[in-house]
């Protein structure tokens, strides 16, 4: 699952608590279920630095990932060539 913007962080340890509606699992719960069936977060690398939080808090089952590393952490840059353009512009 990738997370953006806010949602960033609940891949931090202790954020994803309390319960989300009436006759509803515990966040928790929830969170423990998607884990032990092997789900994974994929979190913006850009939205978690913006917001200056602890790598050392992420969950084990997330990690940074989901968009290319630029200079100073932008994503705004021109992707590689691929060997098809070089072929073409040859």
């Amino acid at each position: 699952m990738f997370l953006a913007k806010e949602a960033v962080r609940l891949a931090l340890s202790g954020v994803a608590v309390g319960v989300a509606c009436t006759g509803c699992p515990p966040l928790p719960a929830l969170f423990e279920r998607y884990q032990n069936a092997g789900g994974r977060f994929m979190v913006c690398p850009i939205c978690f630095d913006a917001k200056q939080l602890d790598k050392s808090e992420i969950v084990g089952n997330a990690e940074l990932a989901g968009t290319i590393r630029c200079r100073s952490g932008s994503a705004m840059k021109e992707p590689p060539r691929s060997a098809t353009t070089d072929v073409q512009n040859s």
